[in-house]
């Protein structure tokens, strides 16, 4: 069974790969994985806003907050959306 830490997980390593094979259609793949690079670590700062002040939004990871592996999460999908491009 996926706890929701996981679902957290799968979002960020999917968003990633796909965000950025999609982006890569519009710009070139180095472009496309900055934008996306970039709103992973907007998302980590709202992660951690809504953490600080506890407010509770299954869009974000509340509970955790800023947390440096979501950004390794977030690599993995960039870099696994190469293949596709």
């Amino acid at each position: 069974m996926i706890t929701n830490r996981q679902h957290h997980d799968i979002h960020h390593v999917t968003f990633c790969c796909i965000g950025t094979a999609y982006l890569n259609l519009l710009f070139d793949f180095i472009i496309a994985a900055i934008i996306i690079f970039i709103f992973g670590v907007i998302n980590e700062i709202i992660d951690e806003i809504t953490y600080r002040k506890q407010y509770e939004n299954p869009l974000f990871d509340y509970y955790i907050g800023f947390d440096w592996k979501d950004i390794l999460r977030n690599s993995i999908g960039i870099v696994l959306s190469y293949p596709l491009t």
